[in-house]
């Protein structure tokens, strides 16, 4: 038995997160399944390719639905406190946010990706991206 949870999906553009996770069966026999997307869309053709997506993990998720264990727990997510620790804290603006706190709060819910701050080095952004990258799990 396993519990689903899909991060980014190299399908999928840099930035979106999709948490799933199995609920619980209800009385009348239904499974519960829990969405978060946080994304602003480009354009029309973007949002069709992110539900053609989502329709297939819906349905991979249905046909392996006695397989997978249900829970009532979320996924974890990013903490705002620890991503800030990786920001350069330089308030810079040049994100679109007014601060870096800001950021990291937009990182953690997956409406920002880490190439979003402009001052992070290289070695600072792989960072980043590792610590993000560790609360995702590809299928």
């Amino acid at each position: 038995m396993q519990r689903r949870k899909c991060g980014p999906h190299s399908e999928l553009p840099d930035g979106i997160r999709q948490w799933f996770s199995t609920g619980h069966q209800t009385a009348e026999g239904a499974y519960v399944l829990q969405l978060k997307i946080g994304y602003t869309f480009k354009d029309e053709a973007e949002a069709r390719k992110i539900v053609d997506w989502l329709k297939r993990e819906i349905n991979a998720t249905w046909e392996n639905r006695d397989s997978i264990a249900p829970s009532t727990k979320g996924a974890s997510r990013p903490m705002i406190i620890e991503i800030l620790k990786l920001l350069p804290k330089t308030n810079c603006r040049d994100c679109g946010e007014p601060t870096c706190m800001v950021f990291a709060t937009r990182l953690a819910e997956g409406v920002k990706g880490p190439e979003g701050c402009s001052e992070l080095d290289e070695i600072g952004l792989t960072r980043l991206k590792s610590y993000i990258r560790s609360f995702q799990m590809d299928i």
